[in-house]
């Protein structure tokens, strides 16, 4: 069962997913491990590969998302 954060963060990679579908990006891979961490999302855009790391936060204290 996953944490309340964990639940987050889930909840914000997938509206990040369907962001980028939605802007004409094509998702590669999800949660890839490595050695050195996690990538939340790979994407290709316009022959482009291009890796997201997804932060989410439950106010604006420290700023907006630029979406």
């Amino acid at each position: 069962m996953l944490s309340p954060s964990q639940t987050f963060g889930q909840l914000a990679e997938n509206l990040a997913e369907h962001m980028l579908r939605k802007k004409g990006y094509r998702i590669v891979d999800k949660n890839l491990h490595l050695a050195g961490g996690e990538l939340d999302l790979i994407a290709e855009h316009q022959g482009t590969l291009v890796f997201i790391e997804v932060k989410a936060r439950r106010g604006d204290q420290f700023g907006g998302a630029p979406y």
